[in-house]
Protein backbone atom coordinates (compact mmCIF):
# COMPACT_ATOMS: atom_id res chain seq x y z
CA UNK A 1 0.00 0.00 0.00
CA UNK A 2 1.33 3.42 -0.94
CA UNK A 3 2.45 5.61 1.92
CA UNK A 4 1.69 9.30 1.95
CA UNK A 5 3.22 12.00 4.08
CA UNK A 6 1.96 15.50 4.66
CA UNK A 7 2.78 18.42 6.86
CA UNK A 8 0.41 18.69 9.79
CA UNK A 9 -0.97 22.20 10.08
CA UNK A 10 -0.97 23.19 13.71
CA UNK A 11 -4.13 25.02 14.73
CA UNK A 12 -3.19 28.33 16.26
CA UNK A 13 -4.34 28.79 19.85
CA UNK A 14 -4.14 31.36 22.62
CA UNK A 15 -3.98 30.85 26.37
CA UNK A 16 -7.44 30.70 27.88
CA UNK A 17 -7.03 33.95 29.82
CA UNK A 18 -5.92 35.92 26.76
CA UNK A 19 -8.72 34.69 24.49
CA UNK A 20 -11.40 35.41 27.09
CA UNK A 21 -9.98 38.86 27.83
CA UNK A 22 -10.04 39.58 24.10
CA UNK A 23 -13.72 38.61 23.97
CA UNK A 24 -14.43 41.03 26.80
CA UNK A 25 -12.41 43.77 25.08
CA UNK A 26 -14.59 43.45 21.96
CA UNK A 27 -17.70 43.47 24.17
CA UNK A 28 -16.51 46.65 25.91
CA UNK A 29 -15.68 48.42 22.65
CA UNK A 30 -19.19 47.71 21.37
CA UNK A 31 -20.74 49.38 24.42
CA UNK A 32 -21.09 46.16 26.45
CA UNK A 33 -23.24 44.68 23.71
CA UNK A 34 -22.98 41.61 21.54
CA UNK A 35 -23.07 42.77 17.92
CA UNK A 36 -23.68 39.79 15.70
CA UNK A 37 -23.40 41.57 12.35
CA UNK A 38 -21.42 44.73 11.70
CA UNK A 39 -22.97 47.88 10.27
CA UNK A 40 -21.56 50.78 8.29
CA UNK A 41 -23.24 54.15 8.67
CA UNK A 42 -23.26 57.42 6.78
CA UNK A 43 -20.30 59.76 7.05
CA UNK A 44 -19.51 60.96 10.55
CA UNK A 45 -20.56 57.80 12.42
CA UNK A 46 -17.94 55.08 12.92
CA UNK A 47 -18.49 51.56 11.65
CA UNK A 48 -19.86 49.08 14.15
CA UNK A 49 -17.94 45.85 13.75
CA UNK A 50 -19.27 42.50 14.93
CA UNK A 51 -17.67 41.31 18.18
CA UNK A 52 -16.25 38.23 16.49
CA UNK A 53 -14.67 40.37 13.77
CA UNK A 54 -13.10 42.75 16.27
CA UNK A 55 -11.45 39.68 17.79
CA UNK A 56 -10.30 38.43 14.39
CA UNK A 57 -8.84 41.80 13.39
CA UNK A 58 -6.96 41.98 16.69
CA UNK A 59 -5.65 38.44 16.21
CA UNK A 60 -4.54 39.35 12.69
CA UNK A 61 -2.55 42.32 14.06
CA UNK A 62 -0.71 39.91 16.37
CA UNK A 63 0.06 37.48 13.55
CA UNK A 64 -2.37 34.78 14.72
CA UNK A 65 -4.86 35.06 11.83
CA UNK A 66 -2.87 36.39 8.86
CA UNK A 67 -5.48 35.26 6.33
CA UNK A 68 -8.19 37.49 7.81
CA UNK A 69 -8.98 40.62 5.81
CA UNK A 70 -8.85 43.75 7.96
CA UNK A 71 -10.93 46.68 6.65
CA UNK A 72 -9.59 50.23 6.60
CA UNK A 73 -12.19 51.41 9.12
CA UNK A 74 -11.01 49.04 11.85
CA UNK A 75 -9.62 50.97 14.82
CA UNK A 76 -6.90 49.04 16.70
CA UNK A 77 -7.48 48.49 20.41
CA UNK A 78 -5.81 47.00 23.46
CA UNK A 79 -6.87 44.57 26.17
CA UNK A 80 -7.21 46.38 29.50
CA UNK A 81 -7.21 45.49 33.19
CA UNK A 82 -10.99 45.89 33.13
CA UNK A 83 -11.21 43.09 30.57
CA UNK A 84 -9.13 40.74 32.72
CA UNK A 85 -11.30 41.61 35.74
CA UNK A 86 -14.38 40.74 33.68
CA UNK A 87 -12.87 37.33 32.94
CA UNK A 88 -12.58 36.65 36.69
CA UNK A 89 -16.23 37.66 37.09
CA UNK A 90 -17.14 35.14 34.39
CA UNK A 91 -15.14 32.43 36.16
CA UNK A 92 -17.06 33.03 39.37
CA UNK A 93 -20.31 32.69 37.45
CA UNK A 94 -19.33 29.50 35.63
CA UNK A 95 -18.43 27.71 38.85
CA UNK A 96 -22.13 27.00 39.29
CA UNK A 97 -22.30 25.27 35.90
CA UNK A 98 -20.86 21.95 37.08
CA UNK A 99 -24.02 20.56 38.64
CA UNK A 100 -26.20 22.03 35.89
CA UNK A 101 -24.20 20.20 33.23
CA UNK A 102 -24.56 16.97 35.20
CA UNK A 103 -28.31 17.63 35.24
CA UNK A 104 -28.28 18.27 31.48
CA UNK A 105 -30.12 21.58 31.95
CA UNK A 106 -28.03 23.62 29.50
CA UNK A 107 -28.86 24.27 25.86
CA UNK A 108 -26.52 22.91 23.22
CA UNK A 109 -25.24 26.41 22.57
CA UNK A 110 -24.53 27.03 26.26
CA UNK A 111 -22.64 23.75 26.34
CA UNK A 112 -20.57 24.74 23.30
CA UNK A 113 -19.63 28.08 24.83
CA UNK A 114 -18.84 26.45 28.16
CA UNK A 115 -16.80 23.63 26.61
CA UNK A 116 -14.74 26.19 24.69
CA UNK A 117 -14.35 28.27 27.85
CA UNK A 118 -12.97 25.22 29.69
CA UNK A 119 -10.07 24.69 27.27
CA UNK A 120 -6.61 25.55 28.59
CA UNK A 121 -5.77 26.98 25.19
CA UNK A 122 -8.51 28.18 22.85
CA UNK A 123 -8.23 27.92 19.03
CA UNK A 124 -8.21 31.36 17.44
CA UNK A 125 -10.85 30.17 14.98
CA UNK A 126 -13.22 29.80 17.96
CA UNK A 127 -13.54 33.60 18.06
CA UNK A 128 -17.06 33.31 16.68
CA UNK A 129 -18.41 31.30 19.60
CA UNK A 130 -16.27 32.72 22.40
CA UNK A 131 -17.20 36.30 21.38
CA UNK A 132 -20.68 35.57 22.75
CA UNK A 133 -19.44 34.55 26.20
CA UNK A 134 -19.64 38.06 27.80
CA UNK A 135 -23.23 38.45 26.64
CA UNK A 136 -24.11 34.97 27.88
CA UNK A 137 -22.68 35.69 31.33
CA UNK A 138 -24.43 39.07 31.59
CA UNK A 139 -27.73 37.57 30.48
CA UNK A 140 -27.53 34.72 32.97
CA UNK A 141 -26.54 37.03 35.83
CA UNK A 142 -29.46 39.26 34.89
CA UNK A 143 -31.77 36.22 34.91
CA UNK A 144 -30.57 35.28 38.39
CA UNK A 145 -31.11 38.82 39.72
CA UNK A 146 -34.53 39.06 38.09
CA UNK A 147 -35.70 35.75 39.53
CA UNK A 148 -34.59 36.89 42.97
CA UNK A 149 -36.47 40.18 42.54
CA UNK A 150 -39.69 38.39 41.61
CA UNK A 151 -39.29 35.87 44.42
CA UNK A 152 -38.61 38.44 47.13
CA UNK A 153 -40.68 41.47 46.11
CA UNK A 154 -43.44 40.27 43.78
CA UNK A 155 -44.25 36.73 44.87
CA UNK A 156 -47.76 37.90 45.89
CA UNK A 157 -48.55 39.35 42.46
CA UNK A 158 -52.12 38.61 41.31
CA UNK A 159 -53.86 38.75 37.94
CA UNK A 160 -55.60 42.05 37.30
CA UNK A 161 -58.97 42.51 35.58
CA UNK A 162 -60.43 40.46 32.77
CA UNK A 163 -59.64 40.48 29.06
CA UNK A 164 -60.52 43.86 27.59
CA UNK A 165 -60.51 45.75 30.88
CA UNK A 166 -58.58 49.00 31.04
CA UNK A 167 -55.48 49.31 33.22
CA UNK A 168 -53.93 52.58 34.37
CA UNK A 169 -51.21 53.42 36.84
CA UNK A 170 -47.59 54.32 37.41
CA UNK A 171 -45.43 51.40 36.31
CA UNK A 172 -41.87 50.58 37.29
CA UNK A 173 -39.97 48.90 34.46
CA UNK A 174 -38.38 45.80 35.95
CA UNK A 175 -36.83 44.34 32.84
CA UNK A 176 -36.57 44.87 29.10
CA UNK A 177 -35.10 43.12 26.10
CA UNK A 178 -35.10 43.84 22.40
CA UNK A 179 -36.16 41.33 19.75
CA UNK A 180 -34.40 41.99 16.46
CA UNK A 181 -36.74 39.49 14.80
CA UNK A 182 -39.86 41.45 15.73
CA UNK A 183 -38.21 44.86 16.06
CA UNK A 184 -39.95 45.35 19.39
CA UNK A 185 -38.99 45.91 23.00
CA UNK A 186 -40.49 43.46 25.51
CA UNK A 187 -41.10 44.68 29.03
CA UNK A 188 -41.91 43.30 32.45
CA UNK A 189 -43.24 46.02 34.76
CA UNK A 190 -44.83 46.35 38.17
CA UNK A 191 -47.81 48.45 39.20
CA UNK A 192 -48.10 48.27 42.94
CA UNK A 193 -47.20 44.71 43.82
CA UNK A 194 -48.53 43.19 40.60
CA UNK A 195 -46.55 42.13 37.53
CA UNK A 196 -47.48 43.01 33.94
CA UNK A 197 -45.90 42.39 30.54
CA UNK A 198 -46.22 43.97 27.09
CA UNK A 199 -44.26 44.91 23.98
CA UNK A 200 -43.54 48.39 22.70
CA UNK A 201 -41.74 49.96 19.75
CA UNK A 202 -39.75 52.33 21.96
CA UNK A 203 -36.86 51.76 24.35
CA UNK A 204 -37.28 52.53 28.05
CA UNK A 205 -34.62 51.80 30.66
CA UNK A 206 -35.07 49.30 33.46
CA UNK A 207 -35.77 51.02 36.76
CA UNK A 208 -37.55 53.99 35.19
CA UNK A 209 -41.09 54.98 36.08
CA UNK A 210 -43.79 55.54 33.44
CA UNK A 211 -47.45 56.39 33.57
CA UNK A 212 -49.19 53.54 31.78
CA UNK A 213 -52.54 53.16 30.08
CA UNK A 214 -53.45 49.85 28.44
CA UNK A 215 -55.95 47.00 28.10
CA UNK A 216 -55.77 43.48 29.49
CA UNK A 217 -54.77 40.94 26.84
CA UNK A 218 -54.60 37.85 29.03
CA UNK A 219 -53.28 36.19 32.15
CA UNK A 220 -50.25 33.95 32.52
CA UNK A 221 -47.33 33.07 34.79
CA UNK A 222 -43.97 34.77 34.41
CA UNK A 223 -41.60 32.40 32.61
CA UNK A 224 -38.63 33.24 34.84
CA UNK A 225 -40.40 32.72 38.16
CA UNK A 226 -43.98 31.49 38.45
CA UNK A 227 -45.74 34.60 39.75
CA UNK A 228 -49.06 35.76 38.32
CA UNK A 229 -48.50 38.09 35.36
CA UNK A 230 -51.07 40.14 33.45
CA UNK A 231 -50.41 40.58 29.75
CA UNK A 232 -51.27 43.95 28.23
CA UNK A 233 -51.76 45.43 24.78
CA UNK A 234 -52.69 48.82 23.31
CA UNK A 235 -50.12 50.20 25.71
CA UNK A 236 -49.43 53.91 25.96
CA UNK A 237 -46.60 55.23 28.13
CA UNK A 238 -46.23 58.77 29.42
CA UNK A 239 -43.83 60.70 31.60
CA UNK A 240 -44.68 60.60 35.27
Amino acid sequence: MAQYSADVVQLKTLPNQEMLALAYAAYRINGYRYVKDGRRFSEGQPTEHANKNLMRYFLNSKGHMPSVYVPNDYVPFSITEEDYASVERARSHFKRYTMEILGDSLTNFQKSVYETYCLDTIPVNAAGIISYLPKLVDRELDDIAFKKLLRTEYRDSVHVGTVGDGVEGVAKILRSFYSAQWERWYYTVAIGGNVFSFSNAHEHSAGSMKRLKAKVKGHTKNRMFAVDETQLHYVKLYKV
